[in-house]
Parts: structure tokens; C-alpha cells; sequence
């Protein structure tokens, strides 16, 4: 499960890309340069396979977001870079 985003750098909204080995409740988060949550952008059960999930930052700073896919056994990290 290694998570892309396209486009990246984005504005105002990109796709959270990833595959899933097997179901699992899955929580993505975006955090800012600090450590701070940004924003929840997803929380929910999500079946094996490929999932897309948009992120819509409009109401975010520009700036450096780091995007956590984590299930409770992985988490994953991506770096993200939304432009205004």
C-alpha cells in the first residue's frame, strides 16, 4: 500500500490513490508541516483493492501536508504540496 496523489502539487483538490491487501478500517488524514491535523479526509471500512479518495483543500493554507493511510495494522506516509 504505498499511497500516491495526482495531481501533486495541486490546487485546490487532488486524489489520496492506494491499495488494500484485504478490508480493513482505514483512516486518511492530512497533517500539516508542524504535526498539527489539517484535515480528516476519510474514516470508514474499505474493502480489498484499489481505492481513490479525494481531498478537496480549498479551505487549507498553501503549504507542505503530510497524508497518513494508516489501517490497524499499516500506516503510510505521503508528502503533498498544495499551491495557490
Amino acid at each position: 500500500m504505498e499511497p500516491l496523489a495526482y495531481p501533486n502539487p495541486f490546487n485546490p483538490s487532488t486524489v489520496i490513490s492506494f491499495k488494500l491487501n484485504e478490508p480493513a478500517f482505514t483512516i486518511v488524514t492530512a497533517y500539516n508541516i508542524t504535526g498539527s491535523k489539517a484535515a480528516e479526509i476519510y474514516s470508514g471500512h474499505l474493502e480489498g483493492g484499489i481505492h481513490n479518495i479525494p481531498f478537496n483543500a480549498g479551505g487549507l493554507s498553501a503549504g507542505i501536508y503530510i497524508c497518513e493511510v494508516a489501517t490497524p495494522l499499516l500506516r503510510k506516509y505521503l508528502k503533498l504540496a498544495l499551491v495557490k
